[in-house]
């Protein structure tokens, strides 16, 4: 989920040799692109399903075939039913790392980022919330994993920022990685292949480097009344399913 410690949570597994976490990630839109070209006139007239999906295939491998370790966990929306449908058309053997953040404080953390006006908070909101915007593609992509029989681990943002060693141990063991030193005062921003965000808000990307802490206010008092009376069932909803699948 977007705001829920994804930054923090690359710049310590990136201290390893071993695995890198990228960031927000255009495979999945390369893979759609290239699965796509089965509906094209040319695939219809001579349709090599095979070479298709070869490339598709080779996708994953051949985009980071410059990062210099062994394991990448590639950032995106996976969880929707038609990626999820491309990851089991491919038989590629997946895990998913789903790091999660209650849906207000997502809400309230973005608006306070963008500082964006009240005026305009509900209306953001809603549109945050919609399918094919960031909170709304991750919840909708963290309830179909959760409700499928993939291989999954929930990692909570308070679990990250109270306990990042213990938390960032349980996700190496999950993806057989070995272990390292982790540095959790005074280590780098989030940057791989010496590449770093570029954003127009450079507080979206940008983390505290010399501790680890949750930033305390109230995040109820920055989401307008309407949407959480609208969106409350789902809040509560995902809420409930991370707890049950958390075992």
């Amino acid at each position: 989920m977007p705001r829920a410690g994804n930054t923090l949570l690359g710049s310590l597994l990136n201290q390893s040799d071993d695995i890198k976490v990228t960031a927000n990630s255009v495979v999945s839109e390369l893979v759609h692109r290239i699965l796509t070209l089965q509906d094209f006139p040319q695939y219809q007239e001579f349709p090599d399903y095979t070479g298709v999906h070869n490339a598709a295939k080779q996708a994953f491998f051949s985009y980071y075939k410059h990062y210099k370790c062994k394991h990448v966990l590639d950032r995106g929306s996976w969880g929707t039913e038609a990626n999820l449908n491309y990851l089991r058309e491919l038989k590629l053997n997946n895990k998913f790392v789903i790091l999660y953040r209650p849906v207000f404080e997502c809400l309230a953390s973005t608006l306070k980022v963008m500082n964006v006006e009240e005026s305009r908070r509900e209306e953001m909101c809603d549109s945050l919330l919609k399918r094919n915007r960031n909170i709304g593609v991750s919840i909708w992509s963290i309830e179909n994993i959760l409700n499928s029989k993939e291989k999954y681990k929930i990692i909570t943002y308070d679990e990250l920022i109270k306990s990042p060693k213990e938390t960032i141990f349980k996700i190496l063991k999950f993806l057989n990685v070995p272990q390292y030193r982790i540095k959790t005062k005074n280590f780098n921003q989030f940057s791989i292949q010496n590449i770093q965000y570029n954003d127009p808000i450079p507080e979206w990307h940008r983390i505290r480097t010399n501790s680890i802490k949750k930033n305390p206010y109230d995040y109820l008092s920055l989401i307008p009344d309407k949407i959480i009376e609208k969106y409350e069932k789902t809040h509560i909803m995902l809420n409930n399913l991370i707890k049950s699948k958390n075992g």
